[in-house]
């Protein structure tokens, strides 16, 4: 048998509140697509996003318990990684790309979920 073990904080009142309101629901996630016109310079944009990420801990931050626990931890990354992931639409009509953002966004949904558990 394992024991596993998480290091990390205490959850705030408030963030105890919020935990129990949302009864496992995932509520609290955020998904972006962005709509960039002209030329970009993808490394130019990936090492920005790190910084950000690097900078701000909250974006780093996740909330993990394990079996019995009635509350998680909140743990907060040392490294700034991040999911990324590149999907040119842009020969497609707009009425379709739209409809592929969606498709990808409802498919991500569970994946992200079951990484902050």
């Amino acid at each position: 048998m394992q024991n596993h073990v998480i290091e990390g904080f205490k959850l705030s009142p408030q963030q105890t509140h919020l935990w129990f309101l949302q009864n496992d629901r995932v509520t609290h996630q955020a998904q972006l697509a962005l709509l960039i016109e002209g030329n970009l310079k993808i490394e130019r944009l990936q090492k920005a996003l790190k910084k950000l990420v690097k900078r701000h801990e909250m974006l780093r931050t996740t909330f993990q318990k394990l079996p019995g626990m009635k509350l998680p931890l909140q743990v907060i990354a040392n490294s700034g990684n991040f999911f990324w992931q590149k999907i040119d639409l842009s020969r497609w009509e707009l009425e379709k790309q739209q409809a592929r953002l969606e498709d990808i966004f409802t498919q991500e949904r569970p994946s992200i979920s079951a990484q902050r558990r």
